[in-house]
């Protein structure tokens, strides 16, 4: 673990350089057990920078249990983004997501594939990011239980591909790190606390971000002290 955080922050220290923006991303939500398998998670986010609210979203997520270390899930977004006239505009964004994980020993070993698409309407949107409206995202995190303690460690590293043809296309358009902990409160209650660094690569225009992320979730019907919630980043 201790060699994961020192090769995030080495990364984080190399890619400092053009534009650049510090970030507050919140979030609250309810979850609930539909059944053994099937989990329902409700969000409200929003994401604060330049003084500014830049971007406010429910998000509603089903997550199906095939075995223990397999579980699917799709996210649909509702996005209402800032844009560059000052006026809100509301996009349509899912994820379709195939979630691994391989506990060993204390830690657990985890890696998500993730295929984004984002529209407006029943059409595809025009410059939604100055990323991609369609990405392709693999992040590998581990996470380490700390005995009798509610604090979960954990790291990850994320890639960003654009799979569209055109000047930016085909090709890895953003590298996002994260470090930070779960905290298991009392009762069905989780607090998430994490600082995650985005950097673009392969683009023209360099831009970098400083997120601190804040994320709590009610599970509903949940009585254990050990809760586990994976947030969407």
């Amino acid at each position: 673990m201790k060699n994961v955080v020192i090769n995030l922050f080495l990364f984080i220290s190399i890619c400092s350089f053009g534009q650049e923006t510090n970030e507050l991303w919140t979030g609250m939500g309810v979850s609930k057990k539909l059944n053994p398998k099937l989990e329902a998670t409700l969000d409200l986010n929003s994401r604060i920078y330049g003084n500014t609210l830049q971007l406010f979203y429910p998000e509603l997520t089903f997550k199906y249990k095939v075995n223990k270390w397999f579980k699917p899930s799709i996210d649909y977004r509702g996005l209402d983004q800032l844009n560059k006239y000052g006026n809100f505009k509301y996009f349509n964004r899912f994820n379709f997501n195939l979630n691994f994980e391989k506990p060993l020993k204390r830690y657990t070993f985890g890696l998500r594939i993730r295929y984004q698409y984002v529209f407006n309407g029943i059409r595809s949107t025009e410059n939604y990011s100055p990323y991609s409206n369609q990405t392709i995202r693999v992040k590998t995190s581990v996470k380490y239980e700390i005995k009798k303690s509610k604090f979960t460690p954990s790291a990850s590293i994320e890639f960003f591909y654009n799979p569209q043809n055109g000047p930016t296309g085909d090709r890895i358009s953003k590298i996002r790190t994260s470090i930070g902990t779960d905290i298991n409160l009392k009762g069905p209650h989780l607090l998430s606390v994490y600082y995650l660094r985005g950097q673009s690569v392969n683009l023209a225009k360099s831009k970098s971000q400083n997120i601190i992320s804040l994320y709590y979730c009610y599970a509903i019907g949940e009585k254990k002290k050990n809760k586990k919630k994976t947030t969407s980043l």
